[in-house]
């Protein structure tokens, strides 16, 4: 996410466009008499590695701002133009730069007496936003520059800081999710944040507010004398009062995310809590006291913070991304079904025999019972059984009766 501003300077030379990176480390400007001749940035990519990008003509003298990067970043670009008659336009005579720790870069280019010459500017992100990189014009010499700020688009929310207006504003951008952060306190508010963000392996380191904390080797020194002349009650007493606290709260990225963001605003930020996707709270790092905010959105994610800070943290907003969809449960493979019985083999015929001999027909059911049998008719020649007088033929009437022998 980011925010292209548009360059200053004149319209000669040749258009450039460095893009986006994840920040900017160091720049190295060349400086003629009467314009800047020549800029080198030194980006920082996403696998964590640094690329250059040159600009104009490496002539003159050289002048370098070097941030400690990525605990601190670039979030402003100021400087001037000018119309240089010996090239018949308008160039950058110089560049100036303030930084996320309020650190401001001495004048880079040409200048007079410590001053800057001609139309100045000064671009800023919103919000504090890191510088991600550079666009603009150049040829002989650096015609015209522009940065690109991180700026919190959709899908992000963005959630303003709750505080006061003092100290020195930055917005630490997106990250994929926090891995730990530790906060440092000193007298009644929280004096120093550090966050470590996760991007993709890589673990991104950034400090905010002012370390107070004691040198190790002085406090072990103390605590060996003090322990020859009081009472450890005592002496546990006295580190009381003077320890700067020092708390942590580690998150298990990326199985776990902080989706609330709760503290309390007294002049000052005076104490932070912070739960979990999991469930899990962490204990109140500071005092609890003073008005209380709460950044949460539901389905979201904390992604990166913002705020202002100096010599404290004067105030905190900060960036949620949406929250990775869930891992979808496989669904149970069925078991499957039981393989069928095998058929038994056929009984083996006798040895020597292939193939084997044919199984046995079933043996024949029993023959059904015979009906009785048909009446024999007359055999032939034979008269009619007795008793009983022989009819017509079938179809036939009866002729004469034939009359007596020889007749």
């Amino acid at each position: 996410m980011s925010e292209r501003m548009g360059a200053m300077g004149g319209t000669m030379g040749s258009p450039f466009d460095d893009g986006v990176f994840d920040g900017v480390r160091r720049i190295i400007v060349g400086r003629d008499w009467d314009c800047v001749s020549y800029i080198k940035i030194e980006y920082e990519n996403s696998a964590g590695n640094f690329e250059t990008r040159e600009h104009g003509t490496n002539r003159g003298g050289i002048q370098e701002f070097t941030v400690d990067y990525p605990s601190e970043y670039i979030t402003s670009v100021g400087g001037s133009f000018s119309r240089v008659f010996r090239y018949g336009t308008e160039l950058i005579q110089s560049l100036i730069f303030r930084t996320s720790r309020g650190r401001t870069s001495p004048i880079l280019g040409h200048s007079f007496l410590g001053f800057q010459l001609g139309t100045r500017f000064t671009l800023e992100g919103k919000n504090g936003g890191k510088l991600l990189g550079f666009h603009g014009r150049s040829g002989q010499a650096l015609d015209a520059i522009g940065p690109y700020f991180f700026a919190a688009n959709p899908p992000l929310r963005h959630f303003n800081p709750q505080g006061w207006n003092g100290g020195s504003a930055w917005d630490d951008g997106a990250f994929d999710g926090v891995r730990r952060i530790l906060v440092g306190r000193g007298g009644s508010f929280v004096s120093f944040l550090r966050f470590e963000y996760a991007r993709g392996q890589r673990t991104v380191p950034h400090d905010h507010g002012r370390r107070q904390e004691v040198p190790q080797e002085v406090l072990i020194v103390d605590i060996k004398y003090m322990c020859n002349c009081i009472s450890l009650c005592l002496l546990r007493f006295i580190l009381l009062i003077i320890k700067i606290f020092w708390l942590k709260f580690v998150v298990d990225h990326p199985n776990e995310h902080i989706t609330v963001v709760e503290g309390t605003i007294d002049g000052f930020l005076t104490s932070l809590r912070f739960q979990t996707s999991i469930g899990r709270t962490s204990p109140a790092f500071g005092n609890v006291v003073g008005r209380r905010f709460v950044f949460q959105e539901n389905n979201f994610k904390l992604v990166g913070f913002s705020g202002r800070s100096g010599d404290v943290i004067d105030a905190l907003g900060a960036n949620f991304g949406p929250l990775p969809a869930p891992t979808p449960i496989p669904a149970p493979v069925p078991a499957p079904a039981p393989a069928p019985a095998p058929r038994p083999s056929p009984a083996p015929g006798p040895a020597g025999r292939w193939p084997p001999a044919p199984a046995p027909a079933p043996a024949p059911g029993p023959a059904p019972a015979p009906g009785p049998a048909p009446a024999p008719g007359p055999a032939p020649g034979q008269g009619p059984a007795p008793g009983r007088a022989p009819g017509p033929a079938p179809g036939r009437a009866p002729g004469p009766a034939p009359g007596p022998a020889g007749r």
